[in-house]
């Protein structure tokens, strides 16, 4: 559960990283640190229900792992590749 909250508040400051470059136009550096947050944030969630996390950056990958809901998915679809 540890490995699982320290991946989670990654995934918050990256979002929070992500909101501040957005803010201040900086719209490149904004969609990675989006893409990071989710990434995490679906790496937090393997981790907590499979017991382990994949080294991968595909989000729809990771989203269908842990059995998102489609909605879930197809965001991540369009977050990809960046």
């Amino acid at each position: 559960m540890k490995e699982a909250s320290k991946w989670w508040k990654h995934s918050i400051t990256d979002l929070k990283t992500a909101e501040y470059d957005l803010k201040g136009g900086m719209l490149n550096a904004a969609a990675f640190y989006s893409q990071q947050a989710a990434e995490k944030a679906l790496k937090a969630l393997q981790i907590k229900k499979l017991d382990r996390f994949e080294r991968t950056h595909d989000l729809v990958y990771l989203a269908k792992s842990v059995e998102a809901p489609e909605t879930i998915v197809k965001l991540c679809g369009l977050i990809a590749p960046f």
